[in-house]
């Protein structure tokens, strides 16, 4: 594996670490059980810009649709890897799985479980197209360093070799990001 995939699986796991404390715990729980009642009774959830009031589970299914349409807006395609539109559909993808699993006591478990999976394989793919796309502005960074030591035929080599493997797994990667996009597309949002 590589340094970035290993730096961000440390840092999910200290994430996970300081939000399973119980004073946090505590707090999420809470948080959740409000929501869930309000769900479940139908009381009202903040106010609109009408200055109407609506049902938590509208409240929150609209927030949710709203991120959905961001992630297919961005792209009927998918961008390519180095562009500005592919780094915020990761963004969009992070947040959308992040508020739905927040509020995944509120829908259908099994619903949930498939639309979480498509869009937790679609991060997983996007971050490894993006890891090899970075590996580009390394080896640029490498250059001048292996040139000083080594001179500039083992830099040229190194480079070229470099450059040939980034460009075969970008070329994979992008043909299983291709297969983890159709199937998040293929997901039924899981709270309508």
């Amino acid at each position: 594996r590589n340094a970035a995939a290993q730096l961000r699986e440390e840092s999910h796991r200290k994430l996970h670490q300081s939000i399973s404390k119980p004073e946090h715990t505590v707090a999420v729980e809470r948080i959740k059980l409000h929501f869930s009642s309000v769900f479940e009774v139908g009381a009202s959830s903040p106010k609109t810009k009408e200055g109407s009031t609506e049902r938590a589970g509208s409240f929150i299914a609209k927030r949710l649709t709203k991120l959905y349409r961001r992630i297919n807006k961005v792209s009927k395609e998918l961008p390519e890897p180095d562009s500005a539109d592919f780094h915020q559909l990761r963004l969009w993808c992070k947040k959308q799985k992040y508020s739905a699993e927040f509020f995944s006591d509120l829908f259908d478990k099994k619903k949930f479980e498939k639309y979480i999976d498509a869009i937790e394989g679609l991060q997983k793919r996007l971050g490894q197209a993006n890891d090899i796309v970075a590996m580009g502005n390394i080896i640029e960074q490498l250059g001048p360093v292996i040139a000083g030591s080594a001179g500039p035929e083992v830099e040229i080599t190194l480079k070229l070799a470099l450059l040939e493997w980034r460009r075969r797994n970008l070329t994979q990667q992008k043909k299983q990001l291709k297969k983890a996009w159709n199937k998040f597309r293929e997901q039924k949002p899981f709270w309508q």
